[in-house]
């Protein structure tokens, strides 16, 4: 595990008992985890400074329950990037600060390249993987089916300050999208891609939406490699960093919406490629730039999966 570099404005005051108490610059809040597995040691509830606490409803989502007054709007910065969040009823702010740790990665790999590098982001959101690559000199193709989204992406790029020439900002399907890229010769150096039903669907406990979530990306994968085994020169890697629909009840009976530790596939397509049969999650990374005949950097310490 790699810890989030270069925090200032985000920490983790306290986990316990599937919640997650953080604070957002001046604002404190206290939100459901499902990856927080052990107990707390005190009621995170009881955390004197709290601002907003998000309560999931029995019937499914939640909503937010205010204890100061919270701007319906605020910032946050990570090094000299600054992004605009506010508190969405599904209980996220518009952000994940985890991820700067993959920020972090792209950043150097970008500026490493010597050469303009292309990115596709087809898990737009509000586009603070796009603003970082932007950030590192890339062209970046930013790509979302939701207004809102790309609204908050190209609001994220201004408040950083960046120059908005060399993000391409397009809401639309990301499938027919691609299939258009396609017809036209487009590719690009680097594609960011998340099929989340099954994470978002999984957290629900219903099974039979859990069904159609697996069903629902077990095509949208096959239409993906065969898209990738069309074009000459291509690789693609598959997984997923945890559980997420394959465990739906407890042995209790009782529904399970927490992501699992199962071990989780890691598949490459490419001809003339073995890996082993076990490894890490933080062997995927090495693999990866193994494939792509770049040097690991001392700062990984997994080992390449792919068998020489």
């Amino acid at each position: 595990m790699r810890i989030a570099p270069d925090w200032k404005e985000y920490r983790v005051i306290a986990t316990g008992d599937g919640e997650k108490l953080e604070k957002w610059g001046d604002i404190t809040l206290l939100r459901p985890d499902p990856q927080v597995i052990w107990h707390a040691k005190t009621p995170l509830a009881s955390y004197k400074g709290i601002d907003a606490i998000y309560e999931r409803s029995r019937t499914g989502g939640g909503m937010w329950k205010y204890k100061r007054n919270v701007p319906s709007e605020f910032t946050i910065s990570w090094r000299d990037l600054t992004f605009s969040l506010k508190l969405m009823g599904f209980k996220h702010t518009g952000l994940f600060p985890e991820q700067a740790v993959n920020w972090d990665r792209m950043m150097t790999l970008i500026k490493d390249a010597d050469r303009e590098i292309s990115v596709l982001n087809l898990f737009g959101y509000t586009g603070a993987a796009s603003v970082a690559c932007l950030k590192a000199g890339a062209k970046v193709c930013h790509v979302d089916s939701a207004k809102a989204m790309v609204e908050r992406a190209g609001e994220n790029v201004r408040l950083s300050g960046l120059d908005n020439s060399g993000m391409r900002y397009i809401i639309d399907d990301c499938f027919k999208f691609c299939q258009r890229e396609i017809r036209r010769g487009k590719k690009y150096d680097a594609i960011i891609l998340n099929f989340a039903n099954c994470d978002m669907v999984g957290h629900t406990g219903v099974l039979d939406a859990a069904v159609k979530a697996v069903e629902t990306v077990d095509e949208c994968m096959g239409k993906v490699y065969d898209a990738a085994k069309s074009m000459p020169d291509t690789v693609l890697c598959v997984t997923a960093d945890h559980g997420n629909a394959d465990c739906m009840l407890n042995p209790d009976g009782k529904i399970n919406t927490a992501h699992t530790t199962n071990p989780v596939p890691f598949v490459v397509c490419c001809d003339g490629v073995k890996l082993r049969d076990s490894g890490r999650l933080s062997d995927i990374a090495p693999t990866m730039l193994d494939i792509m005949g770049i040097a690991q950097p001392a700062v990984m310490s997994g080992k390449t999966l792919i068998v020489k």
